[in-house]
């Protein structure tokens, strides 16, 4: 008997084309943390969101500063062009 005739050859192709399909998916774990853990990992994550809100309100404030001084670099060029 040959390899495909058998049905082995069947089941393997099978197998290797499952594989290939879920090889780009993401894998999905769930950890049970205990409580202390858990609110430990909620609390670094409130900090971890603070520093990002404060970070992108620097950003902010940065680039007004940047528009103000290209809005001033642009008042003194068309002074000294008036000039």
């Amino acid at each position: 008997m040959s390899f495909k005739n058998r049905g082995l050859g069947r089941g393997l192709e099978a197998l290797l084309v499952d594989v290939s399909a879920n090889e780009d998916r993401p894998i999905a774990v769930k950890i049970k943390l205990p409580d202390e853990e858990l609110n430990v990992a909620k609390a670094m994550n409130k900090v971890a969101e603070s520093a990002e809100l404060v970070v992108r309100q620097e950003c902010l404030a940065i680039l007004a500063e940047a528009l103000t001084l290209k809005e001033l670099m642009n008042e003194i060029e068309q002074q000294v062009r008036d000039f």
